[in-house]
């Protein structure tokens, strides 16, 4: 019971995320805009990740 209700939930505020990204790509007035929008969009909900090189730095040859 309380799984669908929270899978529910979840799918309201995933429903509503997309419509606010959506409203604000679409409030773009130019191609320029729009891509500038879909920069700064993804710059602020991305999550961040963190590159690293799986092999030690301290190998000895």
């Amino acid at each position: 019971m309380f799984a669908k209700f929270a899978k529910t939930l979840n799918e309201f505020f995933f429903l509503t995320e997309e419509q606010k990204r959506e409203s604000y790509l679409g409030k773009s007035v130019d191609f320029v805009d729009l891509e500038r929008r879909i920069h700064a969009f993804e710059m602020n909900h991305q999550p961040i990740t963190l590159y690293s090189d799986s092999t030690s730095r301290d190998r000895h040859f």
